[in-house]
């Protein structure tokens, strides 16, 4: 069967919650929405569980912000099969475990179990079902923090300040993940968000 056909073959999955929020508050839209789709139908034929982190769960989670990459946590021997699959179907390999559709130019990140970027080791998918399921909050800022880039920051901020999080969520379900270092780092972002939070 033809990776056409594939995509063509699975049009009634049921999507969760999170993953018709995304499609809708995207700001382009389009381009992001019918990739997003393509790839849960292609995942649910394929049998491959991935969870959506990045940009687009922040996005999910109650903070827009633009993002035409998508960023996914998937096993080793998964992301072969899918790279193997979106490449048949005219994705271009771009170098560091990214592909990117050759119309519409957006970019999927392979964040395969195991590979290290930066203080982060991906883990695996947090689900075993096919298709895709955006990153939880807990594991969003966990793996935010870890990165600790500007961007990433940032959005720390803005999740707390979107999701109304308090400092007993964050000890409770995000602190025992992280080093002492990032525990400290987590507070300091937390107090960020409630002076931000205060001004306006």
């Amino acid at each position: 069967m033809k990776l056409q056909q594939v995509l063509e073959f699975h049009k009634t999955n049921i999507f969760e919650q999170r993953l018709d929020h995304i499609l809708i508050m995207l700001e382009t839209g389009q381009h992001e929405s019918k990739i997003l789709t393509q790839l849960d139908n292609l995942c649910h034929q394929l049998n491959i569980p991935i969870t959506v982190i990045g940009g687009m769960a922040v996005t999910a989670h109650g903070y827009q912000r633009y993002t035409a990459d998508i960023d996914i946590l998937i096993t080793q021997q998964d992301a072969t099969t899918l790279a193997k699959a979106l490449l048949q179907s005219g994705w271009i390999n771009i170098g560091h475990n990214t592909l990117q559709d050759n119309n519409t130019k957006v970019l999927i990140n392979f964040c395969a179990e195991g590979i290290k970027a930066g203080r982060v080791t991906f883990p695996p998918p947090d689900h075993t079902n096919p298709g895709i399921k955006i990153a939880d909050l807990p594991l969003l800022i966990i793996l935010k923090i870890k990165a600790n880039r500007h961007k990433d920051r940032s959005d720390v901020v803005e999740l707390i300040k979107a999701n109304k999080l308090t400092i007993e969520f964050l000890t409770t379900n995000i602190s025992p993940s992280l080093s002492a270092i990032d525990k400290q780092l987590l507070q300091s972002l937390w107090k960020t968000a409630m002076k931000e939070q205060n001004k306006s």
